[in-house]
């Protein structure tokens, strides 16, 4: 099917010269990476201050995608492809989701210690941890800020490293919705690569649960009961092996209801 990619809002999301991102700490160069599953006209975040205004002003390289078959996973690589030619690490976001001060804490701390990290997502008008947001290899929830490394974190906000970009690792193409950041991260796993779940609030502004993939719609959960067919057979396909149940950090502490197992184990 012929597809084509928008990028929108071209005065603030276009090529421009990349500039150090001071206000990160980590003094890296970053491209900001928004994947859409409905068109950029109806951004309502990440087109003004108030949604991302903690990137600084100084960081103008941004890019918006959609793919208007719709497939956002198409939309996602592209993306991905672009940031490979930049070089740079990336931070990758949902259009719906909205930074704080506190948003990379967690990969300043840990920046070393792993190539994709999963920030802390919080449903913007309940104030709690995002559920599904971060699991373990059998596919249970792990609902803790970390640092812990662990099979899978969203990437509705996730910093990922240009190694990991680099490395040609992608989403899988499927034609349903959702599943393919859980593939994405255990994909990872399998090229020796780490996925670390970290602190650093980020606020994700689903309302009643159903955001911008429309899970109040019937035909949300047929193409999500496709996708998780889809990464049923490609798990089946793969040897899982590397990816871990999750392991703590060397010097992380851990929350008194999980026994995880000792790092370098």
């Amino acid at each position: 099917m012929n597809r084509r990619f928008v990028v929108g809002h071209a005065g603030e999301l276009h090529d421009a010269t990349l500039m150090p991102w001071s206000e990160s700490g980590l003094g890296k160069m970053l491209t900001v990476l928004v994947a859409c599953k409905e068109p950029p006209m109806d951004i309502q975040h990440a087109s003004k201050p108030g949604g991302l205004q903690h990137l600084g002003r100084r960081n103008r390289d941004w890019r918006i995608a959609y793919d208007t078959t719709p497939n956002w996973a198409r939309a996602a690589n592209a993306l991905l492809d672009y940031a490979a030619a930049k070089g740079n690490d990336a931070l990758f976001l949902d259009d719906d989701v909205e930074l704080t001060a506190e948003s990379l804490s967690g990969v300043r701390a840990h920046y070393d210690q792993a190539d994709i990290f999963g920030l802390d997502l919080h449903v913007k008008a309940t104030g709690e941890r995002q559920a599904g947001a971060r699991h373990l290899a059998d596919m249970r929830e792990w609902v803790h800020p970390g640092p812990a490394y662990v099979a899978h974190v969203s990437t509705s906000a996730a910093y990922l490293k240009a190694s990991a970009i680099q490395s040609g690792l992608r989403f899988p193409e499927w034609e349903g919705i959702h599943w393919e950041d859980v593939a994405y991260c255990f994909d990872a796993w399998m090229r020796a690569l780490k996925v670390m779940a970290v602190p650093g609030l980020v606020w994700h502004d689903i309302q009643g649960g159903a955001g911008v993939t429309k899970r109040h719609d019937a035909a949300f959960w047929e193409r999500w009961g496709a996708n998780r067919a889809a990464f049923q057979a490609w798990c089946a396909e793969r040897d899982l092996s590397a990816v871990p149940k999750y392991v703590w950090p060397a010097g992380a502490e851990r929350p008194k209801d999980e026994v995880g197992e000792a790092a370098g184990t």
